[in-house]
């Protein structure tokens, strides 16, 4: 909570000097794989690994401020509260914008995610709620400030920590953003 925490005033701290600040919404899909090495029980017995996947549609909604960093390059840090059937997270994006036409732009950055959902019982000691992660994508403001735009952001790191190297499980979570932004 102290991470999330300092992470929410660094971003109000941003926000309060940007150049442009906006609000966000939009759709977003939440993509999660699960794989596990087989495994032998405590009675000794050998079992089968498990590798699975599951998708969540949902939506998103957030701030982003904006600022000019070079002539067609812009930082967009933002926050963005992700909500899906089971999940619910904070997403952090800090994407730096390069403006190829005065409206289409293409973006790439950092992106944390501070995963709020439930956690099955036998992994609650092994669960890592920050994602950090990588995130792209393109995006075109109209003239109006308002804007639309699809970012996908890749895990990095893994939901399992805690667990021996050689143990070969993994939890990634990868999400989709398609949205609109207004500028203020």
């Amino acid at each position: 909570m102290k991470k999330l925490t300092i992470i929410a005033a660094i971003a109000i701290f941003g926000a309060a000097n940007a150049q442009k600040l906006g609000a966000t919404a939009g759709f977003a899909v939440l993509n999660a794989r699960v794989t596990t090495p087989n495994y032998y029980d405590p009675s000794g017995m050998p079992q089968r690994g498990y590798d699975a996947s599951d998708s969540q549609a949902g939506g998103y909604l957030g701030l982003f401020g904006e600022f000019g960093v070079a002539n067609n390059f812009r930082f967009v840090p933002g926050v963005n509260l992700l909500m899906a059937k089971d999940s619910k997270a904070l997403q952090v994006p800090l994407i730096f914008k390069y403006f190829i036409k005065s409206s289409f732009n293409v973006g790439a950055g950092p992106q944390l995610t501070f995963d709020f959902g439930s956690v099955p019982a036998e992994f609650k000691n092994y669960y890592n709620r920050t994602n950090i992660g990588i995130a792209f994508g393109l995006g075109y403001d109209f003239k109006n400030n308002l804007g639309i735009e699809a970012r996908y952001g890749i895990q990095l790191n893994d939901h399992f920590k805690g667990l021996p190297r050689d143990a070969g499980a993994a939890a990634k979570l990868n999400v989709i953003n398609l949205g609109v932004n207004y500028k203020f």
